[in-house]
């Protein structure tokens, strides 16, 4: 089974905060999803958590975060602020 390290936009450091809040693979953070994930690191002080929100949500479509389409990201950030973030 691949790493978290070995997904696009995951670094050693991000893939650290992502265990500390109990994603433990790609699987895991496709399952919870990128905002999920966001929160859980926020709500721990880890991680800057809108750069992360695009670097995941790259990683589960397996593109570079700088690739997804603009409305994608736009969504994202949306969604991201909707919600108190």
């Amino acid at each position: 089974m691949a790493t978290l390290e070995d997904s696009e936009n995951i670094g050693p450091h991000l893939a650290t905060d992502l265990r500390a809040v109990g994603i433990a693979s790609i699987e895991d953070l496709r399952e919870v999803g990128s905002i999920e994930a966001c929160r859980r690191m926020e709500e721990r002080g880890l991680h800057d958590c809108l750069s992360a929100l695009m670097a995941l949500e790259g990683a589960i479509v397996g593109v570079r975060w700088f690739t997804l389409e603009p409305e994608h990201r736009q969504r994202l950030r949306d969604e991201w602020y909707r919600h108190g973030s």
